[in-house]
C-alpha cells in the first residue's frame, strides 16, 4: 500500500503522475497481483487546505469543478507570473498579469510593466469548453496564454 501526498501545482501533479504510474506498473507485475474485496476511494473527493482531516480520511470540497478549473488557471498563471490579480464571478474569471518580459522586442522599455487581461468563461457547471479571451499589447505572449489556458482546461476536463 502507498499513500501519495504532494501540494497541487501544475509541476507537482506531472512528477505524481510519474509516481503513480511507477507504482502502479510495479503492482501489475505478476509477483504483485492480488486481489482486494474492498473499492477505491479516490472518486471526486478533493483534498482540503491541511491535507487530511485527524484520522487521515480525505475531506469532500463543495468547491463546483468550474470553480476548480478557475483556480487551477489562477494558480497556473502565479507559478508563471510574478503579479496576478484574479476576480471570479460565477463560472467566469477575469485575471490581469502584470509582467516586465515579452515575447516581442520592442514592446516595452526597460523598467516598464506589460499588462495582460484574461477572460475565461464556463457555460455551465458540466465541465464544458471554456470561452478564453486574452488582451495584451504583445500578440506572440498573448498567444501562448490562450494556448496554454486552453490546453489546461482541457486536460483539467471530466472524460467523457
Amino acid at each position: 500500500m502507498a499513500i501519495v501526498k504532494w501540494k497541487a501545482t501544475p509541476a507537482t501533479d506531472i512528477v505524481a503522475d510519474a509516481l503513480i504510474a511507477l507504482i502502479m506498473h510495479a503492482q501489475s507485475s505478476a509477483a504483485a497481483i492480488r486481489l482486494s474485496s474492498t473499492p477505491c476511494r479516490h472518486g471526486s473527493q478533493v483534498v482540503n487546505d491541511s491535507g487530511v482531516d485527524g484520522e487521515g480520511d480525505v475531506q469532500m470540497n463543495d468547491v463546483s469543478l468550474t470553480e476548480n478549473r478557475l483556480r487551477l488557471i489562477a494558480d497556473t498563471l502565479k507559478d508563471q507570473f510574478e503579479n496576478v490579480e484574479v476576480v471570479y464571478e460565477g463560472n467566469s474569471a477575469s485575471y490581469e498579469i502584470k509582467t516586465d518580459t515579452s515575447l516581442t522586442p520592442g514592446i516595452i522599455q526597460e523598467n516598464e510593466h506589460l499588462t495582460c487581461t484574461v477572460n475565461v468563461s464556463f457555460p455551465d457547471d458540466s465541465g464544458g469548453i471554456a470561452e478564453i479571451r486574452v488582451e495584451c499589447l504583445d500578440e506572440l505572449l498573448a498567444a501562448n496564454i490562450q494556448e496554454c489556458i486552453r490546453n489546461l482546461t482541457r486536460f483539467a476536463a471530466p472524460l467523457r
